[in-house]
């Protein structure tokens, strides 16, 4: 009885009126409408706000390996060595990568005191080449937040099947989204004779123009051009997109792993007919362009003339000598990147 005059009142008329709190059907339509509008609105800016988040982390990530590499050059008076160890007249094929040199700058002491540096293949880090290696970093074992965007669509790790199918190559072992600049195909020093033997090379043009050269090291003294003015890492984290609309990946280590240097043999010269510049990259085209494959053969696990590229919209970010990140848009012109990418072409150039 109470909670029955608890849903009554008294009328205008002394009548006994119930009382109605519910939403009408109209009104619950209406309220759901409004949610609707408000999620519909809000829902880009929070996308826009995380990838904003992402593309500051990916900015943090070059910050810290350009920095890295000033912190080497401080103790070996040189930039990063990418592919051959200490040793004068090292073979040296497949040997550790810039990536592995830098370990002991980012916080991974440990696992840079437990790979092996100085055998031959040892950056080449399968069951075949260096099993001691590939048993270190096997199995999600090393992930390296640094060594990836997060804005990236591709795998973080490499896998048998992603080898040119080959069976027990490697076995989820972390890749990386970042490559060592090389030069670009503008400067004086280049090679284009690779010939049609290695459908990898078939094409490629590669340089000595930048701070990462293959076979030997370079002292910042050599960088005329002025360290700020010179790129040394720059992105490769999204598929290489042919003029077909095909998409691969095709990231400078041949998804050989972020600790695949490039090759040279012993007391050769990096122009060496053998040798494979993994872990460069050698800028030829613009910011995240097309690729016309009849240019050259441009196979998955093969990009050493790959365009800087990344998911984030609108272009791409590369670390500078001096440990400066900058964003490249899609619109920069190619001679700028190439004056950007060359260390001692004569054309110092600054981005606005």
């Amino acid at each position: 009885m109470k909670k029955l005059l608890e849903n009554v009142k008294m009328g205008g008329g002394g009548c006994l009126c119930r009382s109605n709190a519910a939403f009408t059907l109209v009104e619950l339509l209406v309220v759901i409408a409004i949610i609707g509008i408000l999620i519909a609105l809000l829902l880009p800016a929070v996308q826009a706000a995380r990838e904003a988040a992402r593309r500051m982390q990916c900015s943090n990530n070059l910050k810290q390996m350009t920095l890295a590499c000033l912190n080497y050059e401080d103790t070996c008076k040189s930039y990063p060595h990418n592919g051959m160890d200490h040793r004068p007249s090292s073979v040296a094929v497949g040997a550790i990568s810039w990536r592995g040199w830098l370990l002991p700058y980012i916080e991974q002491t440990a696992l840079y005191e437990a790979l092996d540096k100085t055998s031959d293949r040892c950056g080449n880090v399968t069951v075949t080449y260096s099993p001691a290696n590939h048993e270190l970093v096997r199995d999600k074992k090393v992930n390296i937040a640094a060594y990836n965007c997060p804005s990236s669509p591709l795998d973080r790790f490499t896998d048998a099947v992603k080898i040119w199918n080959m069976q027990n190559y490697l076995v989820n072992v972390q890749e990386s989204d970042y490559m060592a600049i090389g030069g670009s195909v503008n400067h004086t020093r280049t090679r284009t004779d690779w010939g049609t033997g290695n459908v990898q090379r078939k094409g490629i043009i590669d340089s000595e123009g930048g701070v990462f050269v293959q076979g030997t090291n370079v002292e910042l003294g050599k960088i005329t051009d002025g360290t700020s003015n010179t790129m040394s890492i720059a992105e490769e984290s999204t598929w290489v997109t042919k003029t077909d609309g095909t998409q691969i990946d095709s990231r400078s280590t041949a998804c050989g792993t972020f600790l695949l240097g490039g090759e040279r043999a012993a007391n050769t010269a990096w122009r060496a007919s053998g040798n494979r510049p993994f872990s460069f990259n050698f800028v030829r085209f613009q910011i995240n362009s097309k690729i016309d494959t009849s240019i050259y053969r441009y196979e998955e696990h093969a990009s050493w003339n790959a365009p800087i590229r990344s998911a984030h919209s609108g272009g791409a970010q590369a670390g500078f000598v001096d440990g400066h990140v900058s964003f490249l848009s899609n619109t920069t012109a190619l001679d700028i990147l190439c004056n950007l990418a060359d260390k001692d072409d004569g054309n110092s150039v600054s981005l606005p």
